[in-house]
């Protein structure tokens, strides 16, 4: 926390600013709405969404927030908006809390309260809770309300604000009041719908003056957000505003650790819990780590034997946690845990094997990015194990079984890592040699009536074999084959056999057979078809882009057909082979085709080096993908 020296009493009061809207006046207008005007198809509206933020001090500097939302309901699809999840920290306060729904039954409007017993408060994190609840009598037409008061105990990192959401948002309104004694840096995300004003007041603290610097963001009539292909998971990049204080200056006041470093964040995690003594603690899994170690020789195959061990001995109960949620050695006993209980227990392995081994904390894919210049606790939601061998580094996960050694969780790959070594920390870069990858082979035979049938082999790596594995393990063969008959349209599926299913160190193969009608079309005495099968589309179909486009990892993908041709047609042309290259060679995809006496051969394969494109740059991804899309449909042409 900011840590103050103060000679002197301070008596500041917050600006008065209230919400626009009275709790529990719902106008007949807003209660008969269907639907809402500049969204017709929408299944709810935020009527209001109303927060002010202001900085006190009440034995200790605190932000006072004030939150009021008003929500409408027009479909069933538009439920899940009456169920409310409130986040804070172990040392904030939450009051005031009030909720309703609104319906009109008989031509009056009628109140239905959510009662204090209906409002569960739950341990989300070992530092962070959560209270939820649900609306009751919500239906079709439904008014719903909330409002609350909280105070936060951290004021390094005001509080964050979205303007826009899933649904349409007819009018919000944010204030933030800051006493010009802090500094904060401000993020701010916007578009033309939404208007930001700044003003300033005097105040004071005693008798020493100072400004109160207010902004007021407003918007009316937001539409809501339209995902994008492959946006990034988390809110950051979507209209908001995020705050960083950076710097306090007051007369009298000796102020330190605005920016607490990841030195003393290295510390204070370690102590948590007793952490730092459990990882460095040689008797407690001696005895195991010496029978799964015994007869392996090298310290990579001891490390891979720590890691298959744990990964078949505890099962992850998926929950992410950044520290351990119980002493390890009770996870193990018990064989579950969360990731930071599992990395843990990896981790004091391996060190009792004689590994170099350290928690690597990390904020995952939808959590956001890492604020790498201020270190707050609560930016950081998952660990994972940083494993080291004769100058080699291994960053390790052992909370998937069907996810080899030194292959991190997909929502992981979210930029750097912290190393909690009090010597040795440092950052870490989160993407090592993950991939996702997939290579197919068709063979084809047409007989003499058109009808088509086909040998399929498909090699999996990487991403993709986790992916097929896990789905053939919680819905069998059967449940397999039902995603590949969604992708072949009118081919039958038959013969289906799986390859390394278990082996996890090895591609992933599975072969089976197709069968179909044919799917030649004839015309004009000619006979045409398109010889590219089961090959992914095209996403990228909007002009313009409003996110960053986030693949996470590299991506190969390889796919070779063959045509054994009837002889009662020959060839009269087939495409051009090409090859395209995005500049830097950041993506290269190549189209080769080849006729040899009715025998065609065609061969398709892109590679994508690049994981992150801005707005900006979409304009090329988009050219480049539109012409592998124009090549996928271009057809053979025979008569």
């Amino acid at each position: 926390m900011i840590v103050v020296c103060l000679f002197f009493v301070l008596n500041y009061h917050a600006i008065g600013q209230s919400s626009p809207i009275t709790f529990g006046a719902i106008s007949r207008e807003d209660l008969e709405m269907q639907p809402y005007a500049h969204e017709k198809g929408a299944e709810a509206v935020v009527m209001n969404d109303f927060m002010s933020a202001n900085i006190i001090y009440n034995d200790g500097f605190k932000i006072e927030i004030q939150r009021h939302v008003r929500i409408k309901i027009f479909k069933p699809s538009g439920f899940d908006q009456a169920n409310i999840r409130i986040d804070y920290t172990r040392d904030d306060d939450l009051t005031d809390l009030k909720a309703a729904t609104y319906n009109l039954v008989n031509n009056e409007l009628v109140a239905t309260p959510v009662e204090r017993k209906q409002f569960y408060k739950e341990k989300t994190l070992p530092y962070r809770y959560a209270t939820r609840f649900a609306f009751p009598q919500v239906r079709e037409g439904s008014v719903i309300e909330f409002s609350y008061k909280e105070f936060q105990d951290e004021i390094r990192e005001f509080v964050p604000f979205d303007f826009q959401r899933s649904i349409p948002v007819r009018h919000v309104e944010f204030w933030s009041v800051i006493p010009d004694i802090f500094t904060y840096t401000i993020k701010y995300n916007g578009n033309d719908k939404i208007k930001r004003n700044q003003s300033q007041k005097n105040g004071y603290f005693e008798t020493q003056s100072t400004l109160l610097k207010i902004n007021v963001w407003t918007g009316n009539h937001l539409p809501s957000l339209q995902p994008e292909p492959e946006m990034p998971e988390s809110r950051e990049y979507f209209p908001g505003v995020r705050f960083s204080l950076t710097e306090v200056n007051f007369p009298g006041i000796r102020t330190f650790e605005v920016a607490p470093s990841y030195k003393k964040l290295t510390t204070d995690i370690l102590q948590f819990g007793g952490l730092g003594p459990q990882l460095d603690n040689r008797l407690l899994f001696s005895r195991e780590v010496k029978e799964i170690t015994q007869e392996k020789t090298g310290k990579i195959e001891q490390m891979k034997a720590v890691y298959d061990h744990v990964c078949n001995h505890v099962n992850w109960n998926g929950f992410e946690y950044p520290v351990p949620n119980e002493p390890i050695r009770i996870a193990y006993r018990d064989k579950t845990g969360n990731n930071a209980d599992i990395n843990s227990i990896l981790i004091n392995m391996l060190r009792t094997a004689g590994i170099n081994a350290d928690p690597v904390v990390l904020s995952t894919r939808s959590n956001g990015t890492l604020n790498q210049v201020v270190a707050l606790m609560g930016d950081l939601d998952y660990m994972i194990c940083l494993a080291e061998i004769d100058g080699r580094e291994f960053l390790l996960d052992a909370t998937n079984r069907f996810r080899p050694m030194g292959m991190l969780p997909f929502r992981c790959l979210n930029r750097q890592g912290w190393v909690l070594n009090e010597s040795r920390g440092r950052w870490v870069d989160l993407l090592n040699n993950e991939k996702k990858s997939v290579r197919k082979f068709y063979d084809f035979m047409f007989d003499a009536g058109g009808k088509i049938s086909a040998s399929v082999k498909a090699t999996y790596e990487g991403y993709d074999a986790d992916y097929m594995r896990e789905l053939i393990h919680n819905q069998t063969i059967a449940g397999l084959t039902e995603e590949f008959a969604d992708s072949i349209g009118s081919y039958k599926i038959s013969n289906l056999e799986v390859q390394n299913l278990e082996n996890i160190y090895e591609p992933l193969s599975i072969t089976y057979s197709l069968e179909s009608n044919s799917t030649l079309i004839s015309g004009d005495n000619l006979v045409f078809f398109k010889p590219l099968f089961g090959s992914p589309g095209n996403p990228w179909i909007k002009d313009e882009r409003i996110y960053p486009v986030d693949l996470g990892c590299p991506g190969y993908y390889n796919i070779t057909c063959v045509y054994h041709l009837p002889d009662n047609l020959k060839i009269e042309e087939i495409p051009q082979s090409i090859r395209l290259i995005l500049p830097g060679s950041d993506a290269i995809y190549t189209y080769r085709i080849s006729n040899n006496n009715n025998l065609l051969t065609l061969n398709e394969e892109l590679e994508m080096t690049r994981t992150w494109f801005e707005p900006g740059e979409y304009s090329v991804l988009r050219e480049f993908y539109t012409q592998i899309n124009k090549k996928k449909n271009e057809m053979v042409v025979m008569h």
